[in-house]
């Protein structure tokens, strides 16, 4: 139970990290010196982490990667909208 309560917590954390590069990118209106590979390149390590964790049946696994999966989405879409 502990561990589990670890991993939430983590996850909260990890998804927060995401929020100033969307305020960035949501502010700005503007790309520029963020790279569309790097971001495309943990999209698609998140589907693939998530597919693992949906065969193993880990709660927290799940969770973490969908959270990655939608900020990761957000912002390869932003990139693209406000490439310049």
């Amino acid at each position: 139970m502990i561990l589990q309560t670890i991993g939430f917590a983590g996850t909260i954390i990890g998804t927060i990290a995401y929020i100033p590069q969307v305020i960035s990118l949501l502010k700005n209106k503007n790309s520029k010196g963020v790279n569309i590979i790097t971001w495309t390149t943990w999209l698609v390590s998140t589907v693939m982490i998530l597919a693992y964790a949906l065969s193993i049946h880990d709660a927290v696994f799940i969770l973490v990667q969908l959270l990655n999966l939608v900020f990761n989405l957000i912002i390869v879409v932003l990139i693209i909208k406000y490439k310049t």
